[in-house]
């Protein structure tokens, strides 16, 4: 594994929702805009992030002041009824020039699942609601002479993996497993052409995994 690469600056960047769509039976993608993004330095595939969400019944939107390690007792610090919810994701569109707004934007994948507080958020949210994030760089960095990688994830893990996938071919040769629960979320996740990728719905299998070429 390569070195995980943190941002040259971080910024606690307040953003808002400009469009939202589902994509898919059980994915929700959350597009954010606003100036706060123009602070937002994209550093390739697998680049993630912290979300700070305003939970229900929250009219005020607090976040951390500081990027250094303590921006995290800072959140712990605030009290239970003005403390966002914090999440962790990874980006799944860039651009500089928007398409729903005049300057950047943000494309966030939500896996809508019953009972996640993030999910529901994504589900309810309205043009200009505002939430939180802060930059965590890219932490899978493999070395350049990989010849083939494998990537195994649930559902959720499918926005960061069609992402990682879609790097240049000449990197390396990405075969991931993928569990959903509906085969249309697969075929809505197309691969680059040069990527194999096995999906099933329901619980894991192991025989597929097995004949993969763990050895060589």
């Amino acid at each position: 594994m390569g070195k995980h690469i943190k941002p040259d600056e971080r910024h606690v960047l307040t953003v808002e929702v400009v469009a939202s769509k589902q994509v898919s039976p059980t994915f929700i993608r959350v597009t954010m805009g606003g100036d706060g993004l123009r602070q937002f330095v994209p550093m390739g595939f697998d680049q993630w992030f912290r979300v700070f969400i305003p939970k229900h019944g929250q009219s005020e939107l607090r976040l951390p002041t500081t990027t250094s390690p303590l921006w995290f007792a800072q959140w712990m610090l605030m009290s239970k009824d003005t403390r966002p919810l914090g999440r962790n994701y990874t980006v799944r569109n860039f651009r500089t020039e928007g398409v729903f707004s005049a300057g950047p934007e943000l494309d966030i994948d939500f896996a809508v699942h019953g009972g996640g507080e993030a999910s529901a958020w994504a589900e309810n949210a309205q043009v200009g609601d505002r939430i939180g994030i802060l930059d965590e760089g890219v932490t899978y960095n493999p070395p350049a002479g990989a010849d083939w990688e494998l990537l195994v994830g649930d559902e959720s893990a499918l926005p960061a993996i069609v992402e990682f996938c879609s790097r240049p071919a000449r990197i390396c040769a990405p075969r991931c497993s993928s569990r959903s629960r509906t085969p249309t979320t697969r075929r809505r996740s197309p691969l680059p052409r040069g990527r194999t990728c096995t999906g099933w719905c329901g619980p894991i299998p192991r025989r597929p995994l097995a004949r993969l070429p763990w050895r060589r």
